[in-house]
């Protein structure tokens, strides 16, 4: 087998877009990290302050930590001297839930479990140390570089455990076996043989200490320890993570990543809490990925496509992928207005959308989408007893006008009326439609969605990169996996100046949204609950845009009349956590009801229920249906939604369940 570094980077180029989890990436980043725009917020540099770095599954936040982990940081394929050696050496942890489950028990009692996490901490934290100076004694250029690694004593081991080697290597194995030890026990508690418990912060400040005195390129270097997935802690471990963080200093700094609502306590050890900003600091990844994820995702298109080869090793590309991958010139990139052009203009090339103005007109022009349009014209026709065609009403020179004609004559427009704001919208005069009533604007998208909705074909309002930026709203992984789908609908590397039909990208978005729908059943604890709560929610929304009169256009998102009871709450939680459900204040409160907050469905799941991936219009649930959504049987929710279809007079057949 050819193992060469070319073979490898074409094996690569084949899948550039289905690697979109950074565990599929590997350790070692150092040639496939796009540097996020917002990289240099972190201050990593200047601020000697935990991180809480925060949010939702799939936005970046482990290839975030990987990167600035010393398996990137120190790797072969970079030149490592002592002049250039970071300042801060990144040890990378990730909280296994299986694992720390093992932790608990009547076997022991609660002291002796924190004891056993905490021995567990350290020898991960002890081996991924050792691992970072390993890494910097690796071939002939560090070993010359670096030659006082080779003589290093640790000795000190011995004060916490007599039996420890005193090298680097006989160190590093004797974690290892240690780890093994402990798994072992893990298995069998109660067998008296149990291992020797390190106290964690004693034996790693010892041996960091004995580090920065031996080895005078690290005296003024500080460790960053990062622990994603915090989430996945058991209360009595956040507690032990939570005092780490509160006395964190140099040399050695904790720092979690976590999803929303990840960190359930702020407790510690003591008698003290953690508070922000005083113990620690929070960044949240999506919010500062979305100020400028049109221009990184643009950036990250162009240079999966580059590894993939097309036109030639990234030669018909704006940007180098040297540029994307240093920090110091994210400001080059931030700042340059032609740049930004220059960027989008390669992925519009590749993903182009259609406009509205286009797709009316295309949807007037396609027999079957005609054909609908004409039938729902016709009943609104008929409900005013007007012995016009429905012909009259279709325009082609306004031709978003005309699509809107249905749903205004359902609502109760009269056709005289709609007769006289076609003739000046054609005119070019002011009119109801594109002026101070703002129809086109109110009710256009959702027509569109209501003419596509039977007829099981892709519809064209997913398709384009701005779609693509709507439906993975910041997601990472979500807008890699349009991509992807995209190009394995169109079954070929594109060529140079190829394009990827709209119809093609319309249905990889469906597949995407399908997948990531039925992913949602993997979302932690209540992951089936979670799963059954995104069903019938997008089952609700796609009821409300399947009425004709549209009066409720582009419905994605609720809130609550009232508070829930904790049972509830505890899954409206969980989907905030796993990002099933986006949360923001809530605005245009009905009536004299306290203001509250109002929850935005995920947009990635828009193309599946045939609905908005805008947020357009809310729907205010009753206190007792939002108990019936999220802890409620499967007979409640199947009432629930024969309740909203029943009262908006839908009559078309609910999606199964996938």
């Amino acid at each position: 087998m050819d193992t060469s570094a070319e073979s490898i980077m074409d094996q690569f180029a084949v899948h550039a877009f289905a690697k979109n989890r950074a565990e599929e990436l590997g350790f070692d980043l150092t040639d496939l990290f796009v540097v996020p725009l917002f990289f240099d917020k972190l201050a990593l540099h200047e601020v000697r302050k935990p991180l809480l770095i925060e949010g939702g599954r799939g936005c970046g936040k482990t290839t975030l930590l990987r990167y600035l982990s010393h398996q990137t940081q120190l790797s072969p394929k970079r030149l490592i001297t002592q002049d250039n050696l970071p300042k801060e050496i990144g040890l990378y942890l990730r909280a296994d839930t299986q694992y720390l489950r093992a932790f608990a028990g009547e076997v022991l009692n609660d002291k002796d479990w924190q004891r056993a996490f905490e021995h567990s901490l350290c020898l991960s934290i002890l081996g991924e140390l050792l691992g970072s100076l390993a890494l910097l004694s690796e071939g002939p250029q560090r070993k010359a570089a670096f030659a006082e690694i080779e003589a290093l004593d640790l000795g000190i081991m011995r004060d916490f455990d007599e039996a420890a080697p005193t090298t680097l290597s006989a160190l590093q194995a004797y974690v290892s076996r240690q780890k093994n030890r402990l798994a072992t026990w893990l298995n069998n508690p109660d067998d008296e043989a149990r291992p020797r418990l390190l106290p964690l912060k004693q034996v790693l400040l010892a041996a960091i200490g004995a580090m920065r005195q031996q080895l005078p390129f690290l005296a003024a270097h500080v460790f960053f320890v990062f622990i994603d997935e915090y989430e996945n802690l058991l209360p009595y471990q956040m507690q032990v993570i939570n005092t780490l963080l509160k006395h964190s200093e140099p040399p050695l700094i904790f720092h979690v990543a976590t999803k929303r609502n990840g960190m359930a306590t702020r407790a510690t050890l003591g008698t003290e809490q953690l508070q922000e900003p005083a113990d620690y600091r929070k960044f949240d990844v999506e919010e500062h990925l979305a100020k400028d994820f049109e221009l990184f995702a643009a950036e990250l298109f162009c240079f999966r496509m580059g590894q993939r080869g097309t036109g030639g090793r990234g030669e018909q590309f704006p940007v180098s992928a040297e540029v994307l991958m240093d920090p110091k010139k994210i400001g080059l990139r931030r700042d340059d207005a032609d740049y930004r052009r220059r960027v989008r203009a390669v992925v519009d090339r590749v993903l182009p959308g259609m406009s509205t103005d286009e797709l009316a007109r295309f949807i007037l022009k396609d027999a079957p989408l005609r054909g609908r349009l004409v039938k729902i014209i016709a009943e609104g026709l008929a409900n005013q007893r007007s012995t016009l065609t429905p012909e009259v009403l279709l325009r082609e020179r306004v031709a978003t006008a005309s699509i809107c004609c249905g749903a205004l004559l359902h609502q109760g427009k009269k056709v005289d009326v709609l007769l006289e704001e076609l003739d000046k919208q054609e005119r070019g005069e002011k009119s109801s439609f594109a002026g101070d009533g703002g129809w086109i604007h109110h009710y256009l998208a959702g027509c569109i969605l209501h003419l596509y909705l039977p007829l099981q074909r892709p519809c064209l309002l997913y398709a384009g990169f701005d779609a693509f930026l709507k439906l993975s709203r910041g997601n990472v992984r979500h807008f890699l996996e349009l991509c992807h789908l995209s190009m394995v609908e169109l079954d070929h590397d594109p060529k140079p100046d190829e394009s990827v039909p709209l119809e093609k990208q319309a249905s990889a978005a469906r597949t995407a949204s399908a997948l990531f729908v039925k992913e949602s059943q993997g979302s932690g604890d209540e992951g089936n609950r979670l799963f059954l709560v995104v069903n019938t929610l997008g089952q609700i929304f796609r009821f409300s845009q399947n009425r004709p009169s549209q009066s409720e256009a582009e419905r994605t998102h609720f809130s609550i009349d009232s508070a829930l009871p904790s049972d509830a709450d505890a899954i409206l939680q969980e989907c905030v956590k796993w990002s099933i459900l986006f949360v923001a204040p809530e605005t245009k409160v009905k009536d004299e009801r306290f203001e509250g907050e109002e929850y935005i469905l995920n947009p990635i799941y828009a193309p599946y229920f045939g609905i908005s991936y805008n947020k357009g219009r809310k729907l205010e649930l009753t206190t007792q249906a939002a108990i019936e959504l999220l802890t409620g049987t499967r007979d409640n929710l199947d009432r629930l939604l024969k309740n909203y279809k029943s009262k908006w007079s839908v009559t078309d057949d609910q999606l199964p369940l996938i």
